[in-house]
């Protein structure tokens, strides 16, 4: 007698009811198996999920058969397994032990087989499709591969382009240095060079206006106005370039004043 006082013999009566009850309130596949590990009941879409050994889910039948046709016909990927052997023993283990796993067919098809104790210890073990969640999760995890693919690259870009900036900043400061030398050495160099041309320049005018008595030759003083005339030349010149390098410096200061346009134009 069981539990609920119907003798053994009466399981298969209700496995009708017990079909239709599962296949109102279970989702996907479900089949029974009583406590010596044999379908009582199992509903139909069962069958056909795992056609074509579905059949064999029959009451009265081992579950263990069951199993084993299921590899003998290739049905499932068993790749995983040692050998055929392997994976039944392994597939059967787990689900006698309530231990929830992927059923992976050769189809592309995969099923989440779980399994609950019954209280006359038996199992109720159902068939859950999740090919189409799986796939959304393989295409999530691609997806999420490529996004952090893409992060890395642009992470790999952003330390490019510091790296960019920063020998920008270099080059700039470089060039920057360069410049401020340049000035400091036209500024030196006009100052350095004024000095002995104002005393070219103020003897040339004194031998040109010879006013320390005549030079003579009318040459000599043509040449010493060719002197005066090519050193205050000369003169303009560095006094361009010292006020270019004032400018550059950034010291130059603005004098304004009136100034008749005409004339300057």
């Amino acid at each position: 007698m069981s539990e609920t006082g119907a003798p053994p013999h009466a399981m298969p009566a209700l496995a009708p009811a017990l079909s239709w009850y599962v296949c109102c309130r279970v989702p996907s596949a479900a089949g029974v198996i009583d406590a010596q590990r044999r379908f009582a009941a199992c509903i139909l879409r069962w069958r056909l999920l795992l056609e074509p050994v579905g059949a064999l889910a029959a009451p009265g039948a081992a579950f263990g058969d069951m199993m084993s046709a299921i590899v003998a016909s290739g049905l499932v990927d068993t790749s995983g397994a040692a050998d055929d052997a392997d994976w039944i023993a392994t597939a059967t283990a787990g689900v006698l032990a309530g231990r929830e796993f992927v059923l992976a067919l050769r189809d592309g098809r995969q099923f989440q087989v779980e399994s609950a104790a019954l209280a006359d210890g038996g199992l109720l073990v159902t068939l859950n499709d999740v090919t189409t969640s799986m796939r959304h999760e393989m295409a999530l995890a691609t997806r999420v591969a490529e996004l952090e693919r893409v992060q890395g690259k642009l992470a790999a870009q952003r330390a490019e382009m510091a790296g960019l900036a920063a020998r920008r900043d270099a080059l700039r400061n470089e060039a920057e240095r360069a410049n401020r030398t340049k000035s400091e050495f036209l500024a030196n160099m006009s100052h350095e060079l004024r000095s002995p041309l104002n005393a070219v320049i103020g003897f040339a005018e004194i031998m040109k206006d010879e006013l320390f008595g005549s030079l003579g030759s009318a040459q000599y003083r043509e040449y010493a106005l060719d002197i005066w005339n090519s050193g205050r030349h000369l003169l303009d010149v560095i006094n361009d370039i010292l006020a270019l390098s004032t400018i550059e410096a950034g010291k130059a200061e603005l004098s304004e004043s009136r100034i008749e346009l005409g004339d300057t134009i």
